[in-house]
């Protein structure tokens, strides 16, 4: 049915919704709209291999908390974390999408 709602390929847009306590909350008789961007589930799944480049930024007002060589562990695994983000996409890919370093 095209009103159901579908993870990963569903919008809802509502100016009156709010997001409150981990729940969204759309008040009785507010109107929303559903967009379905995809019909077909395995047109937005990612195989192969990537490179990805992940910046540290700091805010303005910021400190920086995180060294380049965390960051680079937490992402691809450098210094032996055992769960890093490759590790996942690879894991929930079944080995058919693999990120490297850009």
């Amino acid at each position: 049915n095209g009103n159901d709602i579908r993870g990963g390929v569903s919008t809802l847009f509502s100016n009156e919704a709010d997001i409150s306590s981990k729940k969204l909350i759309i008040p009785e008789g507010v109107s929303i709209i559903l967009d379905q961007k995809y019909t077909n589930q395995n047109d937005h799944q990612a195989t192969g291999n990537r490179k990805v480049l992940a910046i540290i930024v700091k805010a303005k007002d910021g400190n920086i908390k995180l060294s380049e060589e965390k960051l680079s562990d937490m992402m691809f695994g450098t210094d032996g974390a055992e769960v890093s983000v490759k590790s996942q996409f690879e894991a929930c890919s079944y080995n058919e999408l693999t990120i490297t370093m850009a």
